[in-house]
This record gives structure tokens, sequence and C-alpha cells, in this order.
């Protein structure tokens, strides 16, 4: 007798054996081994979720830095930094409540990814049509899902992404209930989530518009009962995408004047292929390996000939690759930037080709060797992942904390360097930011390579140096910085043909390859 590792653990009725043997009674299919090994995965999958190394990172700082402010100073805050306001609400009722240290403002993420998993468990139920079916895509889904280092990654981060997952799996399974059985419960929930997902990040709307465009196209094409299914789907969308409305001259003033200029403009092939790469845990042999078998098992999912399962796979794909290469062929022309990280409205339909991949293959054991070595490959990497240095502010901020005094003034160039060293640095000392001495929790995106490029070096030096009077100058700075060429160099420069006396004090490396330099300059 086999017991499939892709069996619901929960039914109150006896589980169907693939080849006819007798049936397992749920008792037996509750505590079988295979379920056992589910149990344990994606629980260490769960745990991953809340490990990350100390001290938060420049988007992370930014963000609770924000979220922080009263409510009604949001939209302005936004404005000059580019996102839309729902995860930023979220964390400023959480933060109420639990504070703000770091494990506190990433616990909310590590949640919401843990509802993400939930969620997937739910969404892959939706896709199949016999009980079997629907418990292993569940099953399947759920596993890919906690194991995935991406989405790991981004649970362990305090942004956005984790609840975008979350909400893109429950758009999933409503907009399936929608389609099959309508309710005003469903059509209300459809369009909350839709108008979520709107407020959470920016790159949902290529999906939102991708699914709307297939609605119509179904709307004007298919048979009638399918027609009606469609409009209720489509309904529910644009009722959504109504109640965005609000928010779209603060979106359009963003889009005039922040962008990603702190990024080189997004080329096609290079941000598809790291795109899809990201989702296997980034460009390491397991990263690798674990990419492969997400492609293959994908690719395996939409060439099957499974009826109604490879219909369903096809789908999945189709709006995942199409919101994939929409973004991306808009960005380019945008001459936008492209970061891994803005996929996650992507990767639950990774997840789901995936599951179909896995459940297609006819063998319970090579289902069960597939599943485990999708999980397996997947902690691997998200540990690794999670154990990552994100910053170097942690190094840097422990040299000023130690011999910074009283009068003495902190300047950062480029001032994207402020918001995670301030925050470990505290309010005891002056703290400024290249070129116009704003305060260091704050980056201001508006504009920013026209204020850059206008900003003067020898101005803002003899600025500092009256700033700090008699006391000591820590200029904290690191070059290569788009906008700013060499002008962090050229305040080196400034301040030391002014007289004040250089020294070295620390030099530390952030990711990929950063070099952050602390030097202090006395009279």
């Amino acid at each position: 007798m086999k017991v499939d590792v892709a069996a619901s653990a929960g039914e109150a009725h006896p589980v169907e054996s693939p080849h006819g043997e007798a049936p397992i009674s749920a008792t037996e299919s509750r505590y079988s081994p295979g379920m056992i090994g589910v149990a344990i995965v994606v629980g260490a999958g769960l745990g991953l979720r809340f490990v990350a190394p100390p001290h938060l990172w420049l988007d992370e700082a930014l963000t609770v830095n924000i979220a922080k402010l009263p409510l009604d100073q949001l939209r302005t805050a936004l404005e000059r930094d580019g996102g839309p306001p729902l995860f930023y609400v979220l964390l400023h009722g959480w933060m109420t409540i639990f504070g703000a240290d770091d494990r506190a403002v990433r616990a909310l993420s590590g949640i919401l990814g843990a509802v993400a998993v939930g969620l997937a468990y739910v969404a892959g139920t939706k896709l199949g049509r016999t009980p079997s079916e629907r418990r292993g895509l569940a099953v399947a889904t759920m596993v890919v899902v906690a194991t995935s280092p991406y989405a790991i990654r981004y649970s362990s981060e305090a942004r956005m992404y984790s609840l975008v997952m979350a909400l893109v799996f429950a758009g999933i399974a409503i907009a399936s209930d929608l389609w099959t059985a309508p309710s005003m419960l469903r059509f209300v929930g459809l369009v909350v989530v839709t108008a979520g997902l709107l407020y959470a990040q920016y790159w949902t709307i290529f999906l939102i518009a991708t699914v709307g465009i297939g609605l119509v196209a179904v709307v004007l094409c298919a048979g009638a009962p399918t027609r009606h299914s469609a409009r209720r789907v489509l309904g529910g969308i644009i009722v959504g995408g109504v109640l965005f409305i609000p928010w779209i001259p603060t979106l359009r003033t963003q889009l005039v004047h922040t962008g990603t200029p702190w990024d080189a403009p997004a080329g096609l092939f290079a941000s598809t292929w790291h795109s899809i790469v990201a989702f296997g845990g980034g460009r390491v042999p397991l990263g690798w390996f674990l990419t492969a078998i997400l492609v293959t098992l994908a690719v395996v999912a939409v060439l099957g000939h499974r009826g109604e399962l490879t219909r369903t796979a096809r789908v999945v794909v189709t709006i995942g690759t199409a919101t994939l290469g929409v973004a991306i062929v808009t960005s380019v022309i945008a001459a936008s930037g492209v970061q891994d990280r803005y996929a996650t409205v992507v990767f639950p339909f990774v997840a789901l080709a995936a599951a179909v991949g896995i459940v297609t293959r006819h063998d319970p054991r090579f289902r069960a060797l597939l599943l485990a070595g999708v999980a397996v490959a997947g902690l691997v990497t998200g540990l690794r992942s999670v154990r990552e240095v994100r910053t170097a502010a942690g190094p840097i901020a422990h040299a000023l904390v130690a011999d910074v005094s009283a009068g003495d003034v902190v300047a950062y160039c480029p001032d994207q360097l402020g918001p995670s060293t301030a925050r470990l640095v505290g309010a005891r000392v002056d703290q400024v930011t290249f070129p116009r001495l704003a305060a260091p929790q704050f980056v201001d995106w508006t504009d920013y390579a026209a204020r850059n490029a206008a900003g003067s070096p020898t101005r803002f030096a003899r600025r500092i140096e009256r700033r700090a009077g008699a006391g000591s100058i820590w200029f904290v700075w690191s070059p290569g910085y788009r906008t700013l060429g060499t002008k962090c160099e050229a305040v080196i420069n400034a301040l030391t043909a002014g007289g004040r006396q250089p020294s070295k004090v620390t030099v530390a490396r952030g990711p990929n390859g950063e070099r952050i330099e602390v030097r202090r300059f006395e009279r």
C-alpha cells in the first residue's frame, strides 16, 4: 500500500490510492511518514521567516521611518519615496503595539509570509477537479512556498513583499470560487484583494491589467456560461481598481519625480533572467539547481496531457509569464530599474505551476522525491539567504558610537547611507547628508539625480565645518553610487583643503562588495 506525500492529512474520509489499492484510513494518512515530512519542512520554512541578520538595510530603515510618521503625513512622505501606502499603514499600527526594534518590525513580514503559505494551500485546492488532485496541489503548493528561498527572503524583511504574495494567493482562491459559485461575499472579497494589491506594490498593476485583458477576451469570445463567470470576476477587479483612484494623483507625482535613480535602466534579457533565477534563490549552486527544477516543472505542467489540470497550468503560466513580460518591457521603455523583489507578484504563479508539474507525475514515489528535492534545496538556500549580511551599518555605527562626542557632526555621502546607520547611532549627535544637510532618517528621491548634480562639494564642506565648529567631522562615504560621480571624494578634498586633518577610522564591506569608509576630520 502506497501513501502519497501529497495526500492531505486532514480529510475525514478515506484517501484514494493512485493505483487502485485498498483505501487508506484518515488516521493512517494523518500520521504517515510523508505527512510528517511535510510538517517538518513547512515548519522549518516558517521558522526561517523569522530569522535574519541584525540591522535593517536601507529600504527597511526607510520603510520603518516613514511608517513611524503620523498617518496624515504619510502621503507627502511617500510622494518623495515612490511607494504605495498599504504596508506602511499596517506597519504603523503594528509598531504602535509591538515597538520598532529590528525583530518587531520584521515580524510583521514574517507573519504575512506565514499567512501566504496558508493561502498557497487554499489556492492549490482550487486548481484540481478531483479530491485527490486538490489535496495533492494544495500540499505541493504549500511546500514549494514554505521552503522557497525567494519567499523566505522577502518574508524576513520589513517590506511589503510578503504582503503582496499573500494577497495574490488570496486573489487566486477568491476569483476561482467566484468563477464557479458566485456570491456577494466573494465578489466583495475580490474587490478588497484587488484594491489591496494596488495599494501594496505598483507591479501589481501589471498583473491586474494582464488578468483584466484576458477576461475581456473571454467575455467577447467564450460561450454563455464561461462569459458570465468572466464578467463576475472582471467586475470585481474593475471595482477594486476604482478604489485606487484616490491615490492616482500621488502615483502621477511619483512617476514624474521619483522613479529609480539609484539603479541602472532595465535591460530586457538581463532583467528577465535575473528575475527567473531569483525564484530559485539567486546565483548560487543550489539556487541554479532549484531554478532548473521549478522551470522544468512548469514546462512539464504546460506540456502535460491531464485534461483540465493541464489547461489550468497553461492559464497559470500564461498569467505569470505575461505579467513579468509586460512589467519588464514597460520598465525598459520607461528606462526604470528592475529588482528581483519586484517579481513577488509573479512568484505565486511559479509556485502553482511547479505544484501542477509535481502532481502530474503518475508515480507517487517520484512525486515525493520531486517535492523533497524542492524542499531541501529551498531550505538550504533559504538558510543561506537569511544569514547574508544586508547592510554594513553595524560596524559603521559601532565605530561612530565608540568615539563621537557632543558637538561633532556626522555627514553621509551619499544620503542612502544615512537611514540604516543613523538608526543605530541614535540622536546623540548631529547627523546630516549631502548635498542639503538633510536629516539622515529619510532619502528624498524627488528629482534625485538633478539635486545631486547641482550639489556643491565645496559648499557642503564649508557648511558642515561651520556646523561642527571646534568639534570633529565624521564623514561616512562610499564610492560608485549613481548620480554622485566623484562628489563624495570632492567633499573629502574640500575638508582637507580647509585645514582639517583627516584620519581613516574604519572600512566596512556591505553586500555585493560595497566599500564604506569612515574618516574623521579634526582641526
